[in-house]
């Protein structure tokens, strides 16, 4: 497979709700971690930074709505 493959692959995952994900499509296996949980590491970074620069770009409304109105949002 591909490094692109790979990467379109890794962002589908990245993007799917945990429910949608199938580990037996992950394109490298390896030990230790499930290819689930080695996946929500990253899909877990990826919208935790996602929303500290919404934070950051919406202060006020951040302030506003509160952190978990806004969290959700």
């Amino acid at each position: 497979m591909s490094l692109e493959s790979c990467q379109r692959w890794l962002w589908a995952a990245i993007q799917s709700s945990s429910d949608d994900f199938d580990p037996r499509t992950a394109p490298i296996h390896s030990e230790g971690l499930a290819a689930q949980q080695r996946v929500a590491i990253y899909a877990n970074g990826y919208r935790l930074r996602l929303l500290e620069c919404l934070q950051a770009e919406f202060t006020a409304l951040a302030g506003l709505l509160g952190e978990p109105l806004f969290t959700r949002f």
